[in-house]
């Protein structure tokens, strides 16, 4: 998210200021919406379907991509004549070499439309954030909570247990916020920052929350909205 986007400003000041008047409506147990704690383990799972491979490839080479390419776009077409487009979903590896093989041969891939995977879109929003806050942030959070487990640097099969973090932290965040008396949170974040420019400590929770945490949230949930133009041209801000 580039900061100096005026869309972007406009939706880090909305997700702000919306989630700090839905809290203040019930500080005590408002939390973040997508994150249920314990209910996550006892909750009736996502069905999924596992389909047997086209290729036997890896997804490292750009050739081995091509060859993917070259099955799906056969498969499909097989089997929808007239078909204009094909969408294929990868994780940030194959969504990265199928772009630049778009890029580098338009004429043979201009019907493939990449796209990255709703899991590791968060994943790689996360990951880069992470890095970011952890020693100045967050690494002090994850120490008071007992969860030393979690590191600077970590792969995406870790990726539900950084996500719950965060859930847990901006929940707490939120709350802290949205509690503190005479404070005046219509006036948002530049404020705020204003108030607090003489204590470090909070200057950085507040950056966080403003420049991360609620974003995050936001992408959390808008990637399981119904899909739009609206939506699509949100995710890539």
């Amino acid at each position: 998210m580039d900061p100096a986007n005026p869309a972007v400003i406009t939706l880090c000041a909305q997700l702000f200021r919306d989630t700090i008047q839905s809290c203040m409506e019930s500080p005590e147990t408002w939390q973040c919406d997508l994150y249920e704690g314990d209910q996550r383990k006892i909750g009736r799972p996502t069905p999924f379907e596992i389909w047997e491979p086209l290729v036997h490839t890896g997804t490292t080479s750009y050739q081995d991509n091509k060859e993917c390419l070259i099955a799906i776009d056969n498969k499909v077409m097989t089997e929808n004549l007239g078909n204009l487009a094909t969408i294929v979903v990868g994780d940030q590896q194959t969504f990265d070499r199928m772009v630049k093989l778009r890029r580098n041969m338009p004429f043979t891939y201009k019907h493939i439309i990449p796209f990255n995977g709703e899991m590791h879109f968060a994943v790689h929003f996360l990951h880069a954030a992470w890095r970011l806050y952890y020693g100045p942030c967050l690494q002090f959070f994850a120490e008071r909570l007992k969860m030393e487990y979690l590191k600077e640097d970590w792969t995406p099969k870790n990726w539900s247990y950084y996500d719950d973090f965060v859930m847990i932290l901006v929940t707490a965040i939120v709350r802290w916020l949205a509690s503190l008396p005479g404070l005046n949170h219509t006036e948002g974040i530049d404020a705020l920052l204003e108030q607090s420019s003489q204590n470090a400590d909070t200057q950085m929770l507040l950056h966080f929350l403003y420049d991360v945490g609620l974003p995050y949230v936001g992408l959390r949930r808008l990637l399981r909205r119904q899909s739009s133009r609206e939506m699509r041209k949100e995710s890539l801000l």
